[in-house]
């Protein structure tokens, strides 16, 4: 058995229903991951089910029912496509979600976490903000300027709970977080505070440069529209 950790990638949309029956969800994930896997292993395999069985072995993961995996996968894989958010999370996370019984405060953390992985992507850090971390948790690739489409999503965006998941990410899930009096924040799960700080630090001094330089051309033309309307209003 392997020892290196294998990551699930899925549509960010699948955690829509993540409140409803987190279990369906992840099952969601294993069988959309594994047909993916196995479009690598089509051409050397003598059918499409031996493939999967091949994507199955590369993730360590039995199948109860090869033939419903491959429907499942194949279905979720043409329903949503390749141009979507996608979020790619530890096999163990999965399976942990998957076995046992978790609590809305737990459902919440892990869709917070897999909506900011998201955002990050292959990125090592990303500078993002509430709105768009709060629309990948309940399975949304883009902000939406209607109104939420349900309690909960109502509920995590108010401050309060939505500042606590963010610490929560913080303190459990290895998420590093830096928000020094600008828009939005720098996130990262591979860069450390300090690091994540100065990038933070150099972006803000660089707005301000631009700001200034922006400021500055900004004068000059209003110093030279004044200077011609001058001109225009002396006699002859």
């Amino acid at each position: 058995m392997s020892t290196v950790s294998k990551y699930l990638t899925f549509p960010i949309e699948f955690l829509a229903d993540a409140f409803t029956d987190i279990r369906k969800v992840c099952d969601c994930i294993f069988d959309y991951a594994i047909y993916v896997q196995s479009l690598k292993y089509e051409a050397e395999s003598e059918s499409e089910i031996e493939a999967v069985e091949k994507a199955a072995r590369f993730f360590e993961i039995e199948l109860g029912n090869v033939k419903a995996a491959f429907n499942n996968g194949y279905n979720l894989f043409e329903e949503y496509g390749a141009r979507v958010a996608k979020a790619s999370i530890r096999k163990e996370i999965i399976f942990d979600y998957y076995r046992s019984r978790k609590n809305e405060a737990e459902i919440a953390a892990f869709c917070a976490f897999c909506a900011t992985k998201s955002i990050i992507g292959v990125k090592s850090y990303c500078k993002t903000n509430k709105f768009l971390i709060h629309a990948r948790m309940f399975g949304h690739n883009t902000v939406s300027k209607t109104t939420f489409k349900s309690l909960l999503e109502e509920k995590y965006f108010k401050r309060y709970n939505f500042d606590k998941l963010i610490k929560e990410l913080q303190y459990n899930w290895g998420m590093n977080m830096i928000s020094n009096r600008c828009r939005g924040f720098y996130i990262s799960y591979d860069i450390g505070l300090e690091e994540l700080a100065i990038i933070s630090e150099k972006a803000k001094q660089k707005s301000r440069d631009l700001q200034l330089k922006l400021a500055k051309d900004d004068a000059i033309k209003k110093a030279i529209a004044a200077v011609q309307e001058n001109k225009t209003k002396q006699p002859d």
